[in-house]
């Protein structure tokens, strides 16, 4: 579908840069909301991908997380990547499953 998401491999460069993103700018997020526990995420396995050209390219992201060493659970996230931009990626939604 024209402007719609359409599948990527999963081992795409571009793709995992991605994910890596989205795990720390979550990452992030948790730290700057000054939790008493703050929850440390690593990623597991990057589960589906799929990708939408836009104004740069938007990466919609079904990941594998584990949360604190030993919970495991599954997000979705949404990565905007604009290369031209000194900062080309914003992690624009972040959802757990």
């Amino acid at each position: 579908m024209v402007g719609g998401y359409a599948n990527v491999p999963v081992t795409d460069n571009d793709v995992m840069k991605a994910a890596e993103f989205a795990i720390n700018a979550q990452s992030e997020k948790i730290q700057q909301r000054g939790d008493q526990q703050p929850s440390k995420l690593q990623l597991l396995k990057i589960l589906r991908a799929e990708q939408q050209v836009v104004a740069g390219t938007n990466y919609r992201l079904t990941l594998s997380v584990k949360e604190n060493g030993s919970l495991q659970r599954t997000a979705e996230a949404i990565v905007w990547e604009q290369a031209w931009r000194p900062n080309p990626y914003e992690l624009t939604s972040w959802s757990w499953k």
